[in-house]
């Protein structure tokens, strides 16, 4: 039987790891690599008092850190659309190491990515 950590790791995902920031503060993102990933898009939306309905962002079960900042978008980089759509930012990341210490589960926060992918590294 997999790992806690891994299981369920069957659907493909399209990365674009974050690099740096450049000097005029532009995110610059290293190319898309396909990683393999357990993608939970379920839409919860509740409400709150101060702001209104607020909706459940998208959580995704990872096997490599990914820095915050970095774009995400489901689906294999085979079948990218040119120019991508549906791109998820990376907002939070998470290691949480299991009880024993030696393995450790990896998980992503991602929320909606507005306008298009900025410049790509070379």
């Amino acid at each position: 039987m997999p790992a806690p950590e891994v299981i369920g790791r069957y659907e493909k995902a399209v990365l674009w790891r974050k690099l740096g920031v450049t000097d005029f503060a532009i995110v610059t993102l290293d190319k898309p690599v396909e990683i393999t990933v357990r993608w939970d898009d379920s839409t919860i939306e509740t409400v709150s008092a101060l702001t209104g309905p607020v909706s459940k962002p998208t959580t995704v079960v990872v096997v490599v850190d990914i820095p915050v900042g970095s774009v995400m978008r489901l689906g294999a980089l085979a079948y990218l659309p040119n120019p991508p759509d549906q791109l998820r930012e990376v907002i939070n990341f998470k290691a949480m190491k299991d009880v024993k210490g030696r393995a450790i589960r990896r998980t992503v926060t991602l929320m909606n990515y507005a306008g298009t992918l900025p410049p790509l590294a070379d």
